[in-house]
C-alpha cells in the first residue's frame, strides 16, 4: 500500500504541487521538472519532485510515520485523480462517447480506477 491513505489534505503542499502540475479543462500541464527527473523511476523520481518543492532534505525512504511524506502522497493522489478526470471529460466532450477506456500503468491506480 502507498502512503496516500495515511495522509490528509495540506494546502501548502497543494499550492506547491500546483506550481508543477496545472489541471486544465482538456487535461493537465506539467511544469518545472527537468526531463532527466521525469525519466527517473521510483524513489529517485519521488526525491526529484520533493527536492524541487521542499529542498534537498530527504535522505531516507518515507514511511507512514512521516506526516510530510503522507500528506504529499495524499495531495499527489488527489491531483492525479483530478488530472485523470479532466482527461476523461475532455475525451467524452471530443468523442461524444458514453463509455471510456483508460489503459496503461496510471490507469491501474486503484483509487482513481
Amino acid at each position: 500500500m502507498g502512503l496516500a491513505p495515511y495522509g490528509k489534505m495540506d494546502a501548502e503542499i497543494h499550492r506547491r504541487l500546483s506550481e508543477l502540475l496545472r489541471i486544465t479543462e482538456d487535461g493537465y500541464e506539467v511544469r518545472g521538472i527537468s526531463k532527466t527527473a521525469g525519466q527517473t523511476r521510483g524513489f529517485m523520481a519521488y526525491l526529484a519532485v520533493i527536492n524541487k518543492i521542499f529542498g534537498p532534505s530527504r535522505t531516507k525512504r518515507p514511511d507512514a510515520t512521516d506526516p510530510q511524506a503522507t500528506n504529499f502522497a495524499f495531495v499527489a493522489q488527489r491531483m492525479l485523480e483530478e488530472a485523470m478526470l479532466s482527461l476523461c471529460r475532455y475525451a467524452k466532450r471530443e468523442t461524444h462517447e458514453q463509455k471510456l477506456l483508460i489503459a496503461g500503468g496510471t490507469a491501474l491506480n486503484a483509487k482513481a480506477n
